[in-house]
């Protein structure tokens, strides 16, 4: 009897597994068959629908071009024609990135436009590029878009076979997109910045965006949040006292392998309404990793799935190496994503954009993870003392950024990516110069005084600023002849502040905006108010130093 009941057991057990296997199979399969790459013949399709979308955009055809879009995307159609009527004499679209997901296709859309001359193009024809997110509903002989958006590309969209996956073994991490997601890889975009993604819902109500920093002195994942919630109020001008905390919560570093904090909440939008926002950071040693997703409040209301789907990606986050040194992760990151960086003594050069920079004579160099650099005196500040400089380590250490757009277009959603512009904790009585560098399709000439306006109303809330202390001192604006490398340089902005220090220190900050072509170099020098006059002078004959002749 014994030996019947252990054999039917083992049969029951048997079965189980097989019926669990045969489940795990089946589900694979159908998210295989939800989610998929576009094929040749649908890829085909998609092609010909843009191209006729083109002709109707460029063509200021609203009603014809209207007849394509349900109601509830048509207002997007309008805003897109709206910003390309009477500019552009031709357009051209490609797929950058297509999948099939369930009954959509899901296209990521690069758009190049043939722009008048103008102004700030200095009479020369330009080319526009934009990219945007079209969600498609097959109707056999043609499609219908369902819904648009724009997607925040600095300097393009990668290439990804998976749109589920999301990973990179330089900077260490893997998060799964939930069913009905798809993963965009950005290209990196400068400042402290070393991986960019953004996942998106198949409905075109929520998007997460997913970036990989490098902060000093080790990255507090609360205080990093707080502060980018912070300035995110800052530049939509909403105040704390209109935000509703819904969740504010430690992770435990078991989930994930890393420590965290996260904070969930609604704020009004710009254009009426409000804003879900979740943001859920964790942090090892220097690196900070930042998962952020938004939409609309009341569409996350209807489809409460997409709060679960959250959840489940800022949980799917792990380590892909627990183990792996912070020196071995640093190589790995400079290696993968600043290749081609070299120090010459007090030079640096990067052979991806062809900088080459000299900071103040007898200072010491650090070079960032990604689009970032830094010099100051040797010994003072953070990674800058005895066996910390570049003769002996490679291993600089960035400030904590700035997240703030390059020319104010946020469309209300929370700020990412862009220069990171400030100092960090422990810096407060050091001098130091810096320069980042970002890359943009679209160039910057016409930029630059939006970038300025975005770093005067977000100067006040960095951490080394007490808050109402800043004052403009001085905006001038140079041309060519006044610039080392005259060939490739167009313009020169600066831009002079005052400001105070947490603990009262009187402190000057130069900021220098030098817009070349597609590329765009900050320069900031920043020290004590009686240090800085007498090193002026050093700072104009490092800022005389920039060339892009490598």
């Amino acid at each position: 009897m014994t030996l019947a009941r252990e054999t039917f057991a083992r049969s029951l057990a048997c079965a189980i597994l097989l019926v669990a296997s045969a489940s795990s199979a089946r589900a694979e399969e159908d998210r295989g068959l939800r989610q998929r790459a576009l094929e040749p013949a649908e890829l085909a399709r998609v092609t010909e629908f843009l191209a006729v979308h083109d002709k109707l955009v460029v063509g200021d055809d609203a009603e014809a071009l209207l007849e394509r879009y349900d109601l509830g995307a048509r207002d997007s159609a309008m805003a897109w024609m709206d910003q390309i009527s009477g500019r552009a004499s031709a357009a051209r679209s490609s797929v950058a990135q297509g999948w099939r997901i369930r009954d959509r296709v899901c296209a990521v859309v690069r758009t190049a436009y043939d722009v008048a001359a103008s102004r700030a193009s200095q009479g020369l024809r330009q080319e526009r590029v934009d990219h945007r997110i079209l969600l498609l509903r097959d109707e056999g002989q043609s499609f219908r878009v369902v819904r648009l958006s724009n997607v925040r590309v600095t300097a393009g969209v990668g290439e990804t076979d998976d749109p589920r996956e999301l990973s990179c073994d330089a900077c260490n991490f893997h998060v799964a997109a939930a069913p009905d997601w798809f993963v965009i890889h950005h290209h990196a975009v400068g400042g402290a910045l070393t991986e960019k993604a953004s996942l998106h819902h198949v409905s075109g109500q929520a998007t997460m965006e997913i970036e990989i920093l490098e902060l000093p002195e080790g990255a507090d994942p609360r205080e990093s949040l707080e502060l980018d919630h912070q300035l995110s109020l800052a530049l939509a001008g909403v105040p704390e006292q209109r935000v509703k905390r819904i969740d504010a919560s430690a992770i435990p570093p078991a989930l994930g392998g890393l420590p965290g904090y996260r904070l969930q909440v609604t704020m009004p939008r710009a254009e009426g309404g409000e804003e879900y926002v979740a943001r859920c950071y964790r942090a090892r040693g220097d690196v900070l990793y930042t998962m952020t997703a938004y939409g609309d409040a009341a569409a996350w209301d209807r489809e409460p799935g997409l709060l679960e789907d959250v959840e489940a990606m800022f949980d799917s986050f792990e380590l892909l190496e627990r183990n792996l040194q912070p020196e071995e992760q640093r190589r790995r990151m400079l290696a993968r994503h600043q290749p081609g960086f070299a120090m010459e003594g007090n030079r640096f050069r990067d052979a991806s954009t062809g900088l080459s920079f000299v900071g103040p004579e007898g200072w010491s160099l650090r070079p960032l993870a990604c689009g970032r650099v830094r010099w100051a005196p040797h010994g003072r500040g953070p990674g800058m003392g005895p066996g910390r400089d570049h003769d002996r380590d490679r291993d600089g250490r960035p400030p904590h950024r700035d997240a703030k757009p390059p020319h104010g277009e946020r469309d209300g959603k929370p700020p990412h990516g862009e220069p990171a512009l400030h100092g960090s904790r422990g810096e407060a009585d050091a001098p130091w110069v810096e320069v980042t560098w970002l890359a943009s399709e679209n160039g910057w000439n016409d930029r630059v005084p939006g970038l300025m306006r975005s770093f005067e109303r977000t100067f006040d809330s960095f951490p080394e600023v007490r808050r109402g202390s800043v004052r403009l001192l001085d905006r001038a604006h140079k041309r060519p002849a006044q610039v080392a490398d005259q060939i490739l340089v167009t313009e020169l902005f600066t831009a002079d502040y005052a400001y105070a220090s947490p603990k009262g220190e009187k402190r000057r900050t130069r900021m220098a905006y030098i817009p070349c072509g597609k590329l765009m170099f900050v320069v900031r020098a920043d020290a004590g108010e009686e240090e800085f006059l007498r090193l002026e002078s050093s700072f104009e004959k490092a800022l005389a130093s920039f060339s892009l002749r490598g």
